[in-house]
């Protein structure tokens, strides 16, 4: 990006201020700067003379000491680095495994735009700062952006990508229910949508939030809308989670409509389920969840007797919200829809229960509150439920605003679908999507192994003897080009601070916060070091997040970025900071330090 300076010849100090504003460079840095290129002496500045302050004051200074203290080349050579030292620099700093003169020619080959330092084998300055911003200089590894995980596991030993009342665009009370919201999901890496399925006019059944003002979308065109597009952007399995409150002649034309719309691509389950097919095994296909009763007998004269309740009734006092205090009736589901489900949702007794009842096929439902109290009480049953069966979690229904819950409390004692409403955003929803960044934003994250053992004896709440822990120390360093605030008190001058958060067990979740620096969003510099204990790291999220500081009001917020601790690559990298809905902020970034021990 470049500066406006419109047709004037000679600018002074103020017209530099405006034409620098995007930059939110520092008001006393531009002066010192603007005083060093005014060579008459005449309080203004020519064309060239403001080019040449608009490219000092993009210098990296931060990245030049880097790459003068692994230089030791002088005179006519210092401003490059041979392979050698650029290798070692890979193999001492940034930790690359791949290390070595080889890995370093293959990036002097990648990154090296001058033809007769590649023939020398050297790394120019240029270079070097295009490697430290590209995604092989990312804190995110770059590895981890393609599918690296086994593929090859039942569904069950998954985190799965989840959406909650998919066909809302705003509130669960008057929002719009629309079939671009699915679209929405599918491109954000949502596999498991959810569908409210109600009796509709003329015999066609519509979705839409029952009980509420919400708006009714046919469910024939959410259906045509999956087909098209669940599988544009990713071909691993989809799943569909039907909350039926449909009389039985609709529920007939529902089981119809899935069978010719979705066809061949819809997963009809095998008479005896033994395991739960996984997401390879899956792939480019759906699988339907239906409600059923636990005392359901699926032979031919009881299966149609099954009654099915939302699936967000599964604790009375977090029923969905509605208009009026009418609770939604029971309804009986129809054999041609349990005949096609994959997925049969059952209610929660007890975890001996489930142990000695509950089938491959069968999951349940649990609103948050619900998995908080479990997690508190029984976590370690917790956790060898969810290695066997499949868990879905969703939000309180008084979250008329569609707001969200931490979904990390869920992670911890392996609950697979943990159904937030992706319309709104947030901390939540970034944590969110900061899990599924890796492994090829593929939609399917596979748990730790201590959270695939049915006999595991993993508590969350007392990991100590069954983790392995780490040391994570993060430095950072400094800011690059940092956004805005749109209708920032101060305009768009900030004073940004930096705050790096673990989510995890209880045990390793904290916070750090770098000082503010003062009218700075160009260039501050901040040179802090940070230390956190993580006593679980398989499960732990690293969150960076910067905020405009205010010491008398709540601090503004200019951009994030969360990954998995297991993606974080350590060494001198770049965080690109992102949106609070996931956008880039380009060319927006952090520059920070790392390094794990083991403890």
């Amino acid at each position: 990006m470049s500066p406006n300076v419109g047709d004037k010849e000679e600018m002074n100090f103020e017209d530099v201020q405006k034409a620098l504003k995007f930059l939110s460079a520092d008001k006393e840095q531009t002066w010192t700067l603007f005083q060093k290129f005014d060579n008459t002496q005449r309080g203004t500045l020519k064309k060239k003379q403001f080019n040449d302050l608009f490219k000092e004051l993009k210098r990296r200074e931060d990245l030049e000491e880097l790459f003068a203290g692994f230089s030791k080349n002088t005179g006519v050579e210092q401003n490059n680095m041979s392979c050698e030292e650029f290798s070692r620099f890979l193999k001492e700093e940034q930790g690359e495994e791949s290390g070595g003169t080889e890995f370093g020619t293959r990036m002097v080959e990648k990154y090296e735009s001058f033809e007769n330092a590649k023939q020398n084998h050297i790394f120019s300055l240029d270079a070097f700062i295009g490697y430290l911003l590209s995604p092989d200089g990312s804190v995110f590894n770059v590895e981890h952006a393609n599918v690296y995980q086994d593929m090859t596991q039942p569904l069950n030993h998954y985190f799965i990508f989840s959406s909650h009342n998919t066909y809302l665009m705003e509130g669960q009370l008057m929002g719009s229910s629309r079939t671009d919201a699915y679209l929405k999901a599918f491109h954000a890496g949502c596999r498991c949508v959810e569908l409210d399925c109600q009796d509709g006019k003329d015999g066609e059944p519509v979705i839409y939030h029952g009980g509420t003002f919400t708006t009714e979308v046919p469910f024939k065109a959410v259906l045509e809308i999956i087909t098209q597009e669940a599988f544009r952007k990713c071909d691993y399995p989809v799943i569909i989670s039907i909350e039926n409150h449909c009389g039985m002649e609709q529920q007939k034309v529902m089981a119809t409509q899935m069978r010719q719309i979705l066809g061949d691509k819809l997963l009809i389950p095998p008479e005896n389920i033994t395991c739960l097919p996984s997401p390879k095994e899956a792939k480019g296909k759906f699988l339907l969840k239906v409600k059923k009763r636990k005392s359901n007998i699926p032979t031919e004269s009881s299966v149609g007797e099954s009654e099915i309740d939302s699936d967000d009734d599964d604790d009375e006092e977090e029923a969905k919200p509605s208009s009026s205090d009418t609770k939604l009736p029971k309804k009986r589901t129809v054999p041609e829809l349990l005949e096609i489900a994959y997925l049969k949702s059952v209610k929660f007794e007890s975890f001996k229960h489930s142990k000695d009842c509950q089938k491959p096929e069968e999951m349940i439902s649990y609103s948050e509150s619900k998995v908080k109290h479990l997690a508190e009480e029984s976590d370690v049953d917790f956790v060898q439920h969810n290695a066997a069966h499949m868990s879905r979690t969703y939000p309180y229904g008084g979250r008329v605003l569609s707001g969200n819950y931490n979904p990390q409390e869920m992670w911890n004692v392996g609950c697979q679908i943990v159904a937030l409403n992706l319309q709104t955003v947030g901390e939540e929803m970034e944590l969110y999507e900061g899990r599924f960044r890796q492994n090829g934003c593929c939609g399917f994250v596979l748990k730790p192994d201590f959270l695939r053992n049915p006999s595991s004896t993993f508590s969350p709440n007392d990991p100590q003897t069954k983790s392995s822990p780490v040391k994570l120390t993060l430095k950072v360093i400094s800011g690059s080009k940092l956004p805005t605030v749109e209708g920032g008190r101060r305009g768009s001058i900030v004073d940004p601070c930096v705050s790096i958060e673990i989510h995890g067990v209880p045990g390793d979740n904290c916070k750090a916060q770098t000082q503010p620096k003062e009218n700075n969003g160009l260039n501050p510099k901040w040179n802090e070091e940070f230390t956190f204990e993580l006593q679980v790291p398989d499960l732990a999220m690293v969150r960076f997040a910067v905020q405009d500081y205010d010491k008398v009001s709540k601090s503004d917020f200019m951009g994030q970025f969360c990954l998995p601790f297991n993606s974080l690559k350590t060494g001198y990298r770049h965080v690109h900071l992102r949106t609070n809905d996931n956008r880039s902020l380009f060319p927006s970034t952090l520059f920070v330090h790392s390094t794990v021990t083991k403890m």
